[in-house]
């Protein structure tokens, strides 16, 4: 697989954000967020079907990850800036947006704060608000043990991550798989049978970490903690699409998302899990138009 051009965006902060654009250049503009941990490089999933749909993927880097400046104590809604400032420079005034995993919680943070420029948000397996919604008791214990952590404290919440650092850049792709097998579904541990997913996986998580832990860490803990609004706030209409095998943002999520937020669909993917959507591209772009 061929990983496409780097290109960089320059914020009036002299921050610099590292993007990769993917499908058709001129065509419909889609902003892909990325999951946690996760990286520009994630849409090439969706890249034929890209080109195949006439949809332009641009793919940024968020924040102290990837290629993308670091930004101290960011929050969600500072992001949503970011964005905007990102689709000027590119000249483009109006844009879907779309969000996988942890990307979910930032396309929702576009849908509260800059609605106007968005033609559609976009869930993917997103994560939810834990903090006060009771649905910790859903998560696979991996995910619980770092949500009691974050609450306690950052440098000990920072300390696994370093198994991602190891683990993606000095493992072979299947080892790199099978480490993470207890939070994999049936479906997802198929999806990525194919050595060639695999391997871009394991690679998305290594980009993820290229400036070490702080920037995913950070991120992490923000996600687990008060995203700065409240889903009754957001009035742009919201499409959720969702495994229900999901371990790592198990369905219950999508189902609390959709039940809180005042104009959404949910779109359940019965026999699917959390990387559904590497491999329904097509499907989704197909939805779309």
């Amino acid at each position: 697989m061929e990983y496409p051009t780097t290109k960089s965006s320059q914020l009036p902060d002299q921050r610099k954000i590292a993007y990769c654009e993917y499908g058709e250049p001129n065509s419909q503009p889609v902003f892909f967020f990325h999951g946690t941990p996760g990286s520009r490089y994630e849409p090439l999933f969706g890249h034929q079907a890209a080109l195949k749909n006439g949809i332009r993927l641009i793919a940024p880097d968020r924040p102290g990850i990837g290629g993308s400046d670091y930004q101290e104590n960011r929050s969600l809604l500072d992001w949503t800036e970011d964005v905007n400032q990102i689709a000027d420079q590119l000249g483009i005034s109006t844009f879907g947006v779309m969000g996988a995993s942890g990307g979910g919680p930032h396309a929702l943070a576009c849908a509260y704060s800059i609605p106007k420029r968005l033609r559609f948000t976009i869930l993917l397996g997103s994560w939810a608000p834990i903090l006060r919604s009771g649905l910790a008791e859903f998560m696979a214990p991996l995910d619980q043990f770092f949500s009691r952590l974050a609450a306690r404290s950052t440098f000990l919440f920072s300390l696994p991550f370093y198994w991602f650092v190891l683990s993606s850049r000095y493992l072979s792709p299947g080892l790199f798989v099978k480490s993470m097998d207890s939070s994999l579904c049936e479906a997802d541990r198929k999806i990525l049978e194919n050595q060639q997913v695999a391997t871009l996986f394991q690679e998305d998580v290594r980009e993820s970490f290229a400036q070490a832990v702080r920037g995913p860490a950070e991120e992490a803990i923000m996600l687990y903690g008060e995203w700065g609004f409240e889903l009754s706030d957001i009035k742009a209409p919201v499409q959720i699409l969702h495994g229900e095998q999901d371990k790592f943002a198990p369905y219950p999520f999508a189902e609390y998302i959709h039940e809180n937020l005042p104009d959404s669909r949910l779109i359940s993917y019965q026999e699917e899990g959390h990387l559904f959507f590497t491999q329904s591209f097509d499907e989704i772009f197909n939805h779309l138009a």
